[in-house]
């Protein structure tokens, strides 16, 4: 059994409404409502095909030590230059901490240039530091997949600790948790902490074509980028979009600036700031899909595509965020902190990407693809009116909902029963019952 794309979606509804005007404005209004009602239905339960499980890795304090020393230069007070240091990518939204008692003083780490050994901060370090090896990077709290919903599980099965405990913020207050020194411990607690908002790019990229390239002829390229600050990726900017020739098919893509101006008087007249931009490309002619083609650092502010130049890496929506693809990035902090280097296996419900080209298929049982088009019609028909074919589609969406509960959210009894499978009525509960909802062991 094939299953439907965004294409046979649209064209489903196309047939059921008898209308399908050659608009792309029609079009775009259709996609927009098949993209509001899959985000809810998406979102609503955690469905058992919306589930993943990732290795978060957890990293002890990194500290100075002889020979492996810290500055910061009087030309670029936002960088900190390490000698004999192993600065990683990972080391992105973490703290770096110069000296220590009450002269101890706190950094964000904003980006991490590991081949030269440099970290970029949030703010400007009010003067130059020396190369001192009085220095630490700590990892207080740990930023969640873009695409994270919940929370379902989180086991360590490296050294025996099992399921971890997890609570809610008011409970770490109450235990006054924060701050508490590292540790291995017999047992861990995990909470999630501060949500983060990011700000998207307010004004699209430059375009301008040029001659020779690579790039489709006479087809409309669309491009669009988003700042990457602390290791986090943000929404999207506006979308500049241009159409290439037969000559020129090469596109010179200058978003906005990374550097920060400081006022008159403040030192140098430019500090580069650090904060990455990630540039996607979709071909709006052939209706694709988006494609982070490269990430522009601090000594590329321009790029030129010329379609010879691809990712690194296979295009993966799910990790990857397409323009009108974010939200909010909550983080979760760990007691005890890390005392070593150690994985944890972190189990969550996901809200997949938007559906974009007509090829993008949609994260739902084959079974349940049609419930879309339902969805669609149901708001349609109430729209105009149409009260017998809100009823009709009103009917449909609730047995899709009943049957994907049954079967892909909790399980029906009968269907446990005929397989042999244990249920939480024969298992009993063992005295550990539920943390924050999330269920704990049950033996």
């Amino acid at each position: 059994m094939i299953g439907k794309n965004l294409g046979e979606i649209l064209q489903d509804l196309h047939d059921k409404l008898d209308f399908n005007p050659d608009l792309k404005p029609y079009k775009n209004s259709l996609i927009r409502r098949v993209n509001d009602h899959y985000r809810e239905v998406c979102t609503e339960n955690p469905w058992l095909f919306l589930q993943k499980t990732i290795t978060l890795q957890l990293r002890a304090t990194v500290d100075g030590s002889t020979g492996v020393t810290a500055e910061v230069p009087s030309a670029n007070r936002r960088r900190v230059d390490g000698t004999g240091t192993s600065w990683r990518a990972d080391m992105a939204g973490m703290t770096i901490t110069f000296g220590t008692g009450t002269s101890a003083v706190d950094y964000v780490i904003q980006s991490v240039d590991a081949d030269n050994q440099y970290l970029y901060l949030t703010r400007t370090a009010p003067g130059a530091i020396a190369a001192t090896t009085d220095w630490h990077i700590r990892y207080p709290q740990y930023t969640l997949p873009a695409d994270f919903v919940d929370l379902l599980g989180l086991v360590s099965r490296t050294d025996g600790l099992g399921e971890l405990r997890f609570i809610d913020r008011a409970q770490e207050n109450a235990a006054d948790l924060e701050g508490i020194a590292a540790g291995t411990g017999t047992s861990y607690m995990a909470y999630l902490v501060d949500t983060i908002h990011d700000t998207p790019p307010s004004s699209a990229p430059t375009v301008a074509t040029q001659s020779g390239g690579s790039l489709e002829a006479a087809t409309e390229y669309a491009y669009a980028y988003a700042w990457v600050r602390e290791g986090r990726e943000g929404p999207m900017s506006p979308i500049a979009t241009i159409e290439t020739t037969m000559s020129d098919k090469t596109v010179r893509i200058t978003p906005a600036s990374s550097e920060w101006r400081l006022p008159s008087g403040g030192g140098s007249p430019t500090l580069e700031s650090g904060i990455h931009r990630a540039l996607y490309r979709r071909d709006d002619t052939n209706d694709g899909a988006w494609l982070r083609i490269t990430t522009l650092t601090v000594n590329s502010p321009i790029y030129y595509d010329d379609a010879d130049v691809l990712p690194e890496y296979a295009p993966n929506l799910l990790e990857v965020d397409a323009p009108g693809w974010s939200g909010p990035r909550e983080q979760i902090r760990f007691w005890y902190t890390a005392g070593e280097d150690r994985e944890l296996e972190l189990r969550y419900h996901y809200q997949p990407p938007p559906l974009i080209a007509d090829t993008d298929r949609p994260h739902l049982p084959r079974q349940r693809e049609s419930m879309l088009v339902d969805l669609v019609m149901q708001e349609l028909t109430q729209k105009v009116g149409d009260d017998r074919g809100y009823k009709h589609y009103s009917a449909r969406v609730k047995e899709h909902r009943e049957k994907m509960i049954g079967k892909h959210l909790r399980r029906s009894k009968q269907r446990t029963a005929r397989m042999g499978w244990k249920t939480s009525t024969n298992l009993g509960n063992h005295g550990r019952g539920m943390v924050y909802g999330i269920p704990s062991k049950t033996g």
